[in-house]
């Protein structure tokens, strides 16, 4: 047998340049082969040659393409992505000028229900206070911490509140308002 520990040279002496070849066996002799490179190349034929030439070609014109195909990419990539970003930009800017509109609007609407001398209130399907106004919860003497979320069952007493949730599906199943003299 023999190791692979091989070892290449290339060793150019006045006129000529030599290849060797050293390898090490597990007997501990080293085989060694010399050749004049000149001798090499002259026993491949020139068609050879030109083949190979031909494909080292090739191959830089396929990795060129290569290349170009991928810069291509990364730049439609980062056109894409500038694209994104400028939509998400505009969206942001609707985002918010549509919170400010809806602001506004919040705000007079409020300002109107405060306005209005009569008790206003809003609640869910489920009976509990949505929202109100000041003349409703003066009525009321509760503050609005304690109102807020609460059915009138939680806050009046259990006739009174019966006769509130009456009225108030009447509402819902006329899909009229009504209005109460206190």
């Amino acid at each position: 047998g023999y190791s692979i520990a091989t070892q290449q040279l290339s060793v150019t002496h006045a006129q000529e340049e030599r290849i060797m070849m050293l390898v090490r066996l597990k007997s501990g002799w080293t085989l060694g082969v010399s050749t004049d490179l000149a001798n090499i190349v002259a026993q491949f034929k020139p068609g050879i040659w030109s083949n190979v030439l031909l494909a080292a070609l090739l191959m830089i014109l396929l990795s060129a393409i290569g290349i170009l195909a991928v810069h291509r990419i990364g730049l439609r990539w980062q056109h894409a992505e500038a694209r994104v970003k400028a939509a998400r930009d505009h969206l942001e800017i609707k985002v918010s000028e549509r919170t400010h509109e809806l602001s506004e609007k919040e705000r007079h609407l409020r300002l109107l229900i405060e306005t209005i001398p009569d008790q206003i209130w809003m609640k869910d399907s489920d009976g509990r206070y949505l929202s109100f106004n000041k003349k409703f919860q003066a009525y009321s003497g509760v503050s609005e911490e304690e109102i807020t979320g609460k059915t009138d069952f939680e806050l009046l007493h259990s006739e009174d509140a019966e006769q509130i949730q009456c009225e108030d599906l009447q509402v819902i199943q006329n899909g009229r308002s009504s209005t109460r003299e206190s």
